[in-house]
This record gives C-alpha cells, structure tokens and sequence, in this order.
C-alpha cells in the first residue's frame, strides 16, 4: 500500500496523509475523511485512524486523514473564524482536495469526540457529504440512565445511607435542561436541535452512524438509549446507533479497536453494495424536515 503525505488548501497549510484504494481493485465513488480527536493527530488515538484508513482501503475506498488548522503538521489559519467555523472550512477544504485530485464527488466523514461533533457541523453544510460516523457523538441521557447510573454508585457505596442522596441528585439533574456544555468542554445542541439535525441530513439521503462507548456511564450506558430517547422524533432507519459497553473513550485495548473498526467496516459497506443513483433516490423518499442550513444555526442556537 502506497500511501503519501499531501498538503492543500489555503497556501498549502493543511497536511495530511492520503491512502489510496488497495491495488487490483475498482476504486469506489466515494471517500472517507478523518481528522484530529481533540488535540490528537491525524493519526488518531492509538493509530486507530490509520488502521481504519488502510481497512476502508481494502474495500476500494480512498480515505484521507488530516491535521485541522494549528494541529499536528498543519500550520494555523490566518483568517478570523472561531474554532469550529475553522473546522467546518477545513474539512471542506479537504473535499474539495480529493474532488481535484482523485475525482471524488461523494464523502463519508468519521471523527471521534470533538471529531464527531465537526463531521455533524460539516455535513450539515456540504451536500458532498453522503454519510457521518459519530464515535462517541452527543450523548443525551433518559430517566432510566440516571437510574443505573445512581444504582451503579450505590452498589460501589455498599451502604444504603447514601441511597436517597445518590438517586436525588441524579433525577433532579435528569430533568435539567440539555443545552449546556458537556464535561470535556464540548458545547451539546438541545435535543430538539441534534433530532432537527440529523432529520436534515437524512432528508438528503445521509447514512449516519453514532458509535458509543461504555465510558460515559453518566451519560450514556445501555444499548437502546438513543432509540428511547429519541423515539418522538420518529427518525429513519438511515440514522443507525451502536453501543460497545466494553470500550473506553480512546478504545485503548486492541480488542476493542478491532470491534469498532468492524462495526464501523460493516456499516461502510452499504456504499459498495448502493450506487449514488440508489442513495439520491433514497433521499428523495424522505421528506425533509427543513433545510440542512436553517438545522445547523438552529444547532449551533443562532
């Protein structure tokens, strides 16, 4: 596998590392996009962007994994965008690299953490965009969260002076309202808003997959809460979620590297078996809930 390090977008600034469909095979239409998990380089917590990159290409996918503006090798922007318009452009930026230069018309982007959350933000904005990997995406917890959450702490207590206490706490904050930052800085988007959103990219015919870990037990901790939490806003099958209780936040263990890039693998394949012809028309048997435009700002509480 031959892969190169390349440089584009505004005065060749952003770097990043492109990995080319395996030889002997068909290229596929469409490509994969990854970038930085927080601070982390474009080689993702443990290689794990490499490792997926060379997997997509084994199925005849190109996949491209960078470094946003000031990250890793990629050198600061020069305008006045904040740091998530930043991102948006720069991920942009990166499609148009691969329209130019490999021909691609069709992306599927995949970030971790902050990655998840500017995969969201800039496929919202870029109809180039036919899919979304979230790994570790907004996370929005259900009554029954808080209670395994309060009963998970009780059992490591091991007295029941602190029962009323622990389940208090933690159903007066399940009531609390979701628009507020999360624990590592993140800025969460209400539920209204992340269900508005995502029903505007499945209104375009988006494949999205959202990818939790067992490392959020406050937030996130058993298989079906998105399906419970989410189950008024009557989203379709195109918005698909996954739980793997085993894995941490970075997926530190191989084992556990290995079942997310096989779920994620198994999930990518609906791009060899659908032509683009097959998802526009898809796309059009959804009605649209509103523009992906008026979705982002609705998001981002503009």
């Amino acid at each position: 596998m031959s892969e190169r390090v390349v440089q584009f977008g505004e005065r060749r600034r952003l770097v990043g590392t492109f990995t080319p469909p395996a030889p002997g095979l068909a290229p596929r239409d469409v490509g994969f996009v990854m970038f930085n998990a927080g601070v982390i380089p474009r080689i993702g917590p443990q290689r794990m962007y490499v490792k997926f990159a060379r997997e997509m290409a084994s199925l005849g996918f190109a996949a491209l994994r960078f470094d946003l503006s000031g990250q890793g090798d990629s050198r600061a922007a020069t305008g006045t965008l904040g740091f998530e318009r930043q991102a948006v452009a720069d991920v942009r930026a990166a499609l148009d690299h691969l329209a130019e230069t490999q021909g691609l018309r069709r992306f599927v982007l995949a970030g971790l953490c902050s990655g998840a959350d500017h995969s969201y933000a800039a496929a919202l904005e870029d109809p180039r965009v036919v899919g979304v990997v979230m790994l570790e995406p907004y996370a929005y917890p259900t009554l029954r969260t808080h209670l395994r959450s309060a009963l998970a702490r009780l059992r490591r207590a091991g007295f029941i002076g602190a029962a009323w206490r622990t389940l208090k706490g933690r159903l007066s904050r399940a009531s609390a309202t979701a628009q507020a930052a999360t624990g590592n800085g993140r800025h969460r988007p209400s539920k209204d808003d992340f269900a508005r959103g995502l029903a505007a990219l499945a209104g375009r015919g988006v494949e999205v997959y959202l990818l939790y870990s067992g490392s959020m037990t406050r937030e996130y901790n058993y298989a079906g809460q998105f399906a419970d939490g989410f189950r008024r806003y009557r989203l379709p099958a195109c918005v698909s979620t996954d739980y793997i209780a085993e894995a941490n936040h970075n997926r530190t263990e191989l084992a556990m590297q290995r079942a997310w890039i096989s779920r994620v693998t198994a999930w990518s394949r609906r791009f060899v078996d659908a032509p683009a012809a097959a998802i526009g028309a898809a796309a059009e048997r959804r009605p649209a809930t509103g523009t992906a435009h008026a979705a982002m700002h609705a998001a981002q509480g503009e």
